[in-house]
């Protein structure tokens, strides 16, 4: 009995660290994934391109449909971003081993 009584208090200080490290890890991995995705899709446009297998817009054009989609795109997912613990070392760690491991 008097094991039970001293497990709870070391589960109670580790939860706060715990749960911040697992969020960061998350978010690391999705990161690092989404960021290969996305050189992967740059690469494949521009040799396709270059092959002359598709054509895309210009620089320009690119710039302008951003700067018309990224505010409405930043204003949808500014309260679920704002919720995450980037003060937080253990949140820091997390994300950091998470970019680091993602393979």
């Amino acid at each position: 009995m008097p094991m039970e009584i001293a497990i709870v208090p070391l589960v109670e200080r580790l939860i706060p660290l715990a749960v911040p490290f697992l969020i960061g890890l998350v978010c690391g991995l999705l990161v690092k994934t989404f960021l290969k995705l996305a050189v992967g899709i740059l690469a494949l446009s521009a040799l396709l391109s270059w092959g002359g297998y598709a054509e895309f817009p210009s620089v320009r054009e690119l710039f302008g449909k951003a700067q018309s989609l990224l505010p409405e795109l930043f204003r949808q997912w500014e309260g679920w971003i704002g919720t995450l613990p980037f003060t937080a070392p253990p949140f820091i760690i997390g994300l950091l081993i998470g970019i680091w491991v993602a393979g």
